[in-house]
């Protein structure tokens, strides 16, 4: 069962679907919800400092109505697709895109890439791929080409029995990722405790107070930042020493098996289950307790 879930987790993490949480999906911390009582038409306006033709991630056009009402109990599936820039205003800016031509979107439902950023190995990435949508994380491998580097991507199921991961590399053109360098950067995780225990989730805009997340199998939530643990990109795992790793759904405490760090990932064991999976960098922290 265990593995379906992560398989489930993992597949959905690629499609880059986002949905607006139910009243079900709120964390809660002895019995106290960790989901902020404001909704998204609540969220502070933010200015982005973006010329036209920067290119971004937007919420597809046909969901935004939904994310903007007050109906936060509604599931509504959407995706992030690739957009350039047309006009920044204050709160809402014009983007446009291949699959929606140009339309408004608030501010915060936009996560800005970078131009020509040269990276290197072992840098974190939030990147995306050509004619698809989504977010997805992931490690440089080969920085032969800085500004078209290729990366392994973290949101590949791998069975804990796999080590061809060369299997999984691709080639990123430029343009279309951003670095994730520091705790609460778009695209860092944050540690919160919601419906399985503590979860993992990847941030995907910050204002001083509060946080908008997108959980491993696509709710996206809003939470207060003083209720989250924001979480290092990278951290230096010691073999045979005991974390919290995420599993896709929930952080559990593990022992490392063997790290991987050209493709940032360790081969955990489960302490209480014996069961054996893959965690990304980005997803461990020494002590949820």
């Amino acid at each position: 069962m265990k593995k379906l879930l992560l398989m489930i987790s993992s597949a959905m993490m690629l499609i880059g679907c986002v949905a607006v949480g139910n009243e079900n999906s709120k964390g809660t911390n002895n019995g106290k919800s960790l989901v902020s009582d404001e909704n998204f038409t609540n969220i502070k306006a933010t200015s982005l400092d973006l010329k036209p033709g920067h290119p971004v991630l937007a919420i597809h056009k046909d969901r935004i109505p939904e994310l903007m009402s007050k109906k936060i109990e509604e599931v509504e599936f959407v995706n992030y697709f690739p957009a350039t820039i047309v006009s920044v205003g204050p709160e809402k800016t014009i983007v446009k895109s291949s699959y929606d031509g140009e339309y408004e979107v608030p501010n915060f439902l936009i996560i800005p890439l970078a131009i020509e950023e040269k990276v290197k190995n072992g840098d974190i990435l939030l990147a995306t791929l050509p004619h698809t949508s989504g977010i997805r994380k992931a490690i440089v491998v080969d920085d032969s080409n800085p500004i078209q580097p290729k990366v392994h991507f973290f949101t590949e199921y791998m069975e804990a029995s796999e080590t061809n991961f060369e299997s999984t590399i691709v080639e990123l053109t430029s343009n279309s990722y951003r670095k994730i360098s520091n705790k609460w950067d778009i695209g860092s995780n944050v540690a919160l405790y919601g419906m399985y225990g503590y979860e993992s989730h990847i941030v995907v805009h910050v204002t001083d107070k509060k946080v908008i997340t997108q959980r491993s199998y696509n709710t996206i939530l809003v939470y207060d930042k003083d209720k989250v643990i924001p979480l290092e990109p990278t951290i230096k795992l010691q073999k045979g020493k005991t974390y919290f790793a995420s599993t896709g759904l929930e952080f559990n405490e593990s022992e490392v098996i063997e790290d991987f760090p050209k493709y940032g990932r360790a081969l955990m064991k489960n302490l209480v289950t014996g069961y054996q999976f893959y965690a990304p960098y980005g997803e461990f922290i020494e002590n949820l307790k």
